[in-house]
């Protein structure tokens, strides 16, 4: 999907990646999920971050050793947005 559709705020899959980071920044991959949400890059960033936040909350095991964040790709696989590691 072009950069065009997403501009136009088109419907189309997007990939989501939660993770977490340790505080000296390597991954924790017993922590990672991948998930495939449909809608416009908008509808897709609020779903994101609420995802984001459930995930976070109930995932305490890594909050004294990090942060969690998530990623969106688009169909190409270009990330096309990011949120979170604080």
């Amino acid at each position: 999907m072009s950069w065009q559709s997403i501009l136009k705020e088109e419907t189309q899959e997007y990939y989501l990646m939660l993770e977490a980071i340790t505080r000296d920044g390597r991954d924790m991959p017993d922590f990672v999920i991948h998930e495939i949400l449909t809608g416009t890059l908008e509808e897709v960033k609020k779903l994101a971050e609420k995802k984001l936040d459930k995930y976070a909350d109930s995932n305490e095991q890594f909050r004294d050793y990090g942060s969690s964040g998530f990623k969106l790709y688009d169909e190409d696989d270009n990330l096309v947005h990011s949120g979170g590691y604080n």
